[in-house]
């Protein structure tokens, strides 16, 4: 449990696992074997892992795959920092003009492990995507294994929900570089 707290992974899911994830749909079995691939990778090639990311709409287990993967990782050894994005931006904004102004930006943008979640919820204004441009593009320059997650049905869909235009494809860009998007489809399993 002090390594999940450590890693901030959220407790209400600290009972999944990769193995045990039960994908209901094609696309969450490809989410899974990404998941998996990764997670055996780790050991084995550790420069040379790349990351998933993960979107879809709210209910498709998303979250729990993702969580999951980083709880693999830090199982392996691992330094792993899961966040959502909202948080970070909001430790961002408090920081402005005090000792600590652009320690959370330089932390997301150097962990070795970062599991960015929501990334669609909170990035509707231009600081917020260049916020995330900043962590996506530093991390993307140096090769940091990088998984993100968010609420996208399809890669125009991300694009817009980003704001459209050069930052969001640049964003997008990088993503399938080194952090390739995987769209979820299936029900909302917290409904059912």
């Amino acid at each position: 449990v002090d390594l999940l707290r450590a890693a901030r992974l959220p407790i209400a899911l600290r009972d999944c696992r990769v193995n045990t994830y039960q994908p209901r749909t094609e696309s969450q079995t490809k989410a899974r074997q990404a998941a998996i691939g990764m997670v055996g990778r780790a050991k084995a090639l550790p420069g040379m892992l790349r990351g998933f990311s993960l979107f879809g709409k709210r209910g498709t287990m998303k979250t729990g795959l993702f969580v999951a993967t980083a709880r693999a990782l830090l199982e392996k050894g691992y330094r792993v920092r899961y966040i959502e994005l909202g948080e970070a931006l909001e430790t961002i904004k408090s920081q402005f003009g005090t000792l600590y102004a652009g320690s959370m930006l330089t932390h997301l943008s150097t962990v070795p492990v970062l599991f960015l979640d929501e990334i669609t919820h909170h990035s509707r204004t231009e600081w917020a995507i260049e916020q995330l441009r900043t962590v996506i593009g530093s991390r993307w320059k140096a090769q940091l294994l990088t998984c993100t997650a968010g609420n996208a049905t399809s890669e125009s869909e991300l694009i817009s929900i980003l704001g459209g235009g050069h930052e969001a494809e640049m964003i997008v860009s990088r993503l399938h570089d080194f952090a390739p998007p995987i769209f979820v489809s299936g029900p909302d399993e917290r409904r059912t």
